[in-house]
């Protein structure tokens, strides 16, 4: 009896100090401070507007997920890459990253995934809405991007990349004859299909949807944010479930 309370006691201590562990390991959120969040100002993903309120469907879904746990985000905006302004201290969290960030640098903290990237070629030539004629291609554009770059080269491989600081900018460079078409994300796609840049006016783009890579897309973090990023992640789940989710999406027609 003696020995089967003193086995029961090794028990319970070991799992009070495995408790323990965990603790420190994954320290309970620190709802006291503010968190910076980063936006590359990616409308309609995530921006700020003049009064540096967030826009977008993106900073909407994180907005109202901090909202509910009392946590404190302060959108900043920047012109550093998200590794850039991660790494260097400028921000504590980015809102939205491919997982493939997580095998390239391990050190940052990414969240579950919760959400989809789908793919669009966008040209102005009536010739490549067939995508048999895609083998034509000489020059195609896009925001300034490894991921983006690969996709070009996989299956554009007879064309050169064209890197621009943005998907506007990749888009207009279409427009103006500099490229052949752009690729850009279908929901950027969608955007620039009913609020077209200066550069597409009077010009009538096509959007040709891309099967070959669907991308899944997390929230990335400093070490000293992970725990909030996983709350925050943790709640989306919740406003899947209940509803919210589906009122902040369905409005953008993104859905």
């Amino acid at each position: 009896m003696k020995r089967s309370y003193s086995a029961v006691l090794l028990v319970c201590l070991s799992a009070c100090l495995m408790c323990f562990g965990l603790v420190r390991l994954f320290p309970a959120p620190d709802l006291s401070k503010t968190y910076s969040i980063g936006t590359d100002r990616v409308y309609p993903y995530h921006d700020v507007d003049a009064s540096g309120a967030p826009r977008g469907f993106v900073a909407e879904v994180l907005s109202e997920a901090a909202r509910r746990n009392g946590v404190k985000l302060e959108w900043r905006p920047t012109a550093k890459t998200l590794l850039g302004a991660l790494n260097d201290g400028d921000v504590d969290l980015w809102p939205l990253v491919s997982t493939d960030l997580k095998q390239s640098h391990p050190e940052l903290h990414t969240t579950a995934p919760w959400l989809n990237n789908d793919y669009a070629f966008v040209a102005i030539n009536p010739l490549f809405r067939n995508p048999a004629n895609f083998s034509t291609i000489q020059t195609v554009a896009g925001r300034r991007s490894s991921g983006i770059e690969k996709l070009a080269r996989e299956h554009f491989r007879q064309g050169r990349f064209a890197a621009h600081t943005d998907r506007r900018a990749a888009i207009e460079a279409v427009c103006r004859g500099d490229a052949d078409g752009a690729i850009v994300e279908l929901r950027v796609a969608h955007y620039f299909l009913a609020a077209p840049p200066p550069a597409c006016a009077g010009k009538v783009p096509c959007f040709i949807g891309l099967t070959f890579r669907r991308e899944q897309m997390v929230t990335a973090a400093r070490p000293e944010a992970a725990a909030i990023a996983d709350l925050l992640r943790a709640e989306i789940g919740r406003m899947a479930k209940d509803g919210a989710l589906d009122r902040i999406l369905l409005p953008w027609a993104y859905y």
